[in-house]
């Protein structure tokens, strides 16, 4: 009873923490949504702002070509109150821009959080659906199904095998036509076949190349020639 009830108390609690999760989850994304809003009308204002600046410095540029230093001046100041208000929103876009990279952060640790927790319960299911014990028991169960497959088919081809004796047909077609069990000879050739004359079987005479003999003649009468001249 106290496993049963400290096993409900562990699902209890990680339901109350899924859900906690959840809320914060959905938070997160109206937060986020909520800060993009912002940043779009800041950037809205910055592009005004920047378009004021520009205005402003044309108008004291004018007031100053026609000599109204009044106008002027009165033009330079707004131009630099306009460039603080733009400093301040780059300053305001940045610290938009980093919270909004922190929440998109968080609510993908969150989801992958989730998505790991969601994992190892199904393992945790998974796994206690089996057990060493049980697999060993199934791989033993069917190792002994596999044996007693072998041994039927080894009966059943057993039982189908001819009973008649080998040396019975043997003898059986020995006795066929009266006829030996002796393998028949080979066909008498016909008397009508033309006889093939035989091959010689001693190796046929080198002839001799007459070329070296009518060179050494050459050479001799050359010599001879030589000879004659030396005289």
């Amino acid at each position: 009873m106290m496993l049963i009830a400290g096993f409900k108390r562990l699902l209890r609690r990680d339901r109350d923490n899924e859900s906690k999760s959840t809320d914060f989850r959905s938070q997160g994304i109206q937060q986020l949504q909520s800060n993009r809003e912002i940043l779009k009308g800041l950037e809205k204002r910055l592009c005004l702002v920047s378009q004021r600046i520009k205005q402003a410095a044309e108008k004291a540029l004018h007031e100053k070509k026609v000599g109204n230093v009044a106008a002027c001046k009165f033009h330079l100041k707004h131009k630099r109150m306009l460039l603080s208000e733009q400093t301040n929103l780059h300053g305001q876009m940045l610290n938009i821009t980093q919270s909004i990279q922190a929440l998109e952060q968080s609510l993908m640790t969150c989801e992958t959080m989730q998505c790991l927790r969601g994992s190892t319960g199904a393992l945790s299911n998974v796994h206690a659906q089996s057990s060493l014990d049980g697999i060993d028991d199934i791989a033993d169960d069917f190792q002994d199904a596999c044996e007693t497959g072998n041994e039927h088919s080894e009966l059943l081809a057993n039982c189908m095998t001819n009973p008649c004796d080998d040396d019975e047909i043997t003898e059986e077609m020995n006795s066929l036509g009266g006829s030996s069990s002796a393998p028949p000879s080979a066909p008498a050739v016909p008397a009508d076949v033309v006889h093939m004359p035989v091959a010689p079987s001693t190796a046929l005479p080198v002839i001799s190349d007459p070329q070296p003999t009518q060179a050494a003649e050459n050479s001799k009468n050359i010599e001879d020639l030589e000879q004659l001249m030396l005289a």
